[in-house]
């Protein structure tokens, strides 16, 4: 299974992308920003 990172500093977006993929069978990571 592949494993995609999201970062996006929207939380709708990043939300309803997750969704959509995570429905495609992939594993999805979140972050609201690229900071560390």
């Amino acid at each position: 299974m592949a494993r995609i990172l999201i970062v996006d500093d929207q939380d709708n977006a990043r939300s309803m992308l997750s969704e959509m993929l995570q429905a495609e069978g992939y594993a999805v990571d979140q972050a609201p920003t690229g900071e560390a």
